[in-house]
């Protein structure tokens, strides 16, 4: 027999679940099922003027978002957005060159785009890679953030004297 509402099997799955509350327990389960549900409580009233009696009330329960796994960036990944194998070598001779200036006194932690270079605590610079090459920012001769494009090592003399001012006017 044919109702006219053919089942198609390659839609998703939609759940409609209706009762008078849910429990905390399920409302953080269902955010992790993959299908679409939808939850209802309901309530019913009673008014004496009415002859039907009793009529029910729905209200949509919104389900909690999942939360997104933290993204843990690292140096390595940082660093592997330099396609160019010769601009990568040299980011990462250039982040040892900086630590080892300064030794026990400097990290190098990578952020959501850059690598924050720290010496004593204190942002002294940030190596942004490119596809290609890199950037350095760091203070200028006026103390404003100053961005340095990388692509051979000439390029690195003015960032790293640079650096090495700050360093010292800091440091003092």
């Amino acid at each position: 027999m044919h109702s006219g509402h053919d089942i198609d099997p390659t839609q998703p799955v939609r759940m409609l679940l209706i009762a008078p509350s849910f429990s905390q327990t399920l409302l953080t389960r269902c955010k992790w099922i993959d299908a679409k549900i939808s939850l209802f409580t309901y309530s019913c009233l009673q008014f004496k003027e009415k002859i039907e009696g009793i009529v029910p009330v729905f209200v949509e329960q919104s389900i909690p978002s999942a939360q997104e796994a933290p993204v843990v960036h690292t140096k390595d990944n940082r660093l592997s957005y330099i396609t160019d194998p010769a601009a990568r070598a040299r980011a990462s001779s250039t982040i040892e060159n900086i630590k080892n200036t300064w030794q026990g006194r400097t990290t190098a932690d990578p952020t959501k785009d850059d690598i924050s270079l720290k010496v004593d605590n204190r942002v002294v610079a940030y190596l942004c890679p490119r596809r290609k090459n890199f950037l350095i920012y760091t203070y200028n001769k006026e103390d404003h953030w100053s961005p340095y494009p990388v692509s051979n090592d000439e390029d690195l003399d003015i960032p790293m004297n640079l650096i090495r001012d700050y360093v010292d006017r800091k440091g003092k």
